[in-house]
């Protein structure tokens, strides 16, 4: 990411902090200081999508440098945007379509913003690209047998960007790194270093993306008062783990097979009831069985919303079985 200038991604964040500000303020009574940090979301909101904006390549760009935008985009703003919801429904679908072509290169994410690519694809249910684009990355550091989290993708260093404050004449070394120069990059715009940590704690938030939207644990309530199970399917057959929550450990355990899905959930006593919430269309349902129980034909307690099928569960240990028409 090209942070020279005004930086479009840091924007994004301050934007989001804006809106965070406004909406806690309302929450606590303060609504004048909320009214105040509405309106300066809405000027920060409108100065980037009429800056920052790409038309042509469907992007928004990295920053502007004396009052023009520059010509490189990355992934760190464009998925915050997605992500925030700054960009509107057809921007989005163009951002998508560019950001998940493989043939349009475009800078990479490292490892401690990851996460924000994860969350956004999510949002959008592109579940199994966000899948394929996390295998694909991690396995950098899969391949070397490492049991650890890098701060950077590279075993062999990070590739960082010069500026025109420190650039010099010639072709840089880049050692043995193969990797393929996004946009209109040249490998003399890069210098090899290896200030990074093989051992990297803020590189983890793809932990939390795996236990929220995959394993699908989520509050429903501020400190886990309400649980709410939600799981993202995606190209997988299976998910298992457990999540520490304020109320005590939850755990879930899906398998997905032939004709059938089956889902066990485990919650902490005081978190009963609780919902869980399953991606399955209902013309594709011939029997919900939970604990035992066929919940259609003893009219249980489960409903459908946008498509997803909703069991109310009563007891802190459960398993729901679900029959698909094949």
């Amino acid at each position: 990411m090209d942070i020279r200038g005004a930086n479009f991604a840091t924007n994004v964040l301050y934007w989001k902090v804006l809106k965070d500000a406004a909406r806690m303020s309302s929450i606590i009574g303060r609504e004048v200081e909320s009214k105040r940090w509405r309106g300066e979301a809405e000027k920060v909101s409108k100065k980037l999508k009429n800056n920052f904006w790409d038309d042509f390549r469907g992007v928004y760009v990295d920053n502007l440098i004396d009052g023009q935008p520059s010509s490189r985009a990355s992934e760190h703003g464009n998925y915050l945007a997605l992500l925030f919801g700054l960009a509107d429904e057809q921007q989005a679908n163009r951002m998508l379509d560019e950001l998940l072509d493989d043939s349009h290169k475009i800078a990479e994410l490292s490892p401690n913003l990851f996460h924000y690519l994860g969350l956004a694809l999510i949002k959008y249910d592109r579940v199994s690209e966000m899948l394929r684009i996390t295998r694909s990355r991690f396995a950098r550091m899969y391949q070397e047998k490492s049991d650890t989290i890098w701060e950077g993708w590279s075993y062999n260093g990070r590739l960082t960007m010069i500026t025109s404050d420190h650039k010099k004449s010639g072709t840089i070394d880049v050692g043995e790194s193969s990797i393929e120069f996004p946009n209109d990059f040249m490998p003399e715009d890069y210098f090899l270093t290896m200030d990074q940590s093989m051992v990297q704690g803020a590189c983890v938030g793809m932990s939390y993306v795996l236990s929220t939207e995959i394993l699908g644990i989520k509050a429903a309530q501020p400190g886990f008062a309400k649980i709410r199970i939600e799981p993202h399917i995606g190209d997988l057959t299976w998910a298992r783990g457990a999540f520490p929550s304020a109320k005590g450990t939850i755990k879930v355990d899906w398998r997905r097979m032939e004709g059938e899905f089956r889902i066990k959930v485990q919650v902490p006593a005081d978190c009963t009831p609780f919902e869980v919430v399953l991606p399955v269309e209902k013309g594709d349902v011939e029997k919900i069985v939970v604990d035992g129980k066929d919940l259609v034909a003893e009219a249980g307690k489960f409903s459908w919303n946008s498509g997803k099928l909703v069991v109310q569960i009563n007891t802190i240990q459960s398993e729901i079985t679900i029959d698909i028409v094949k």
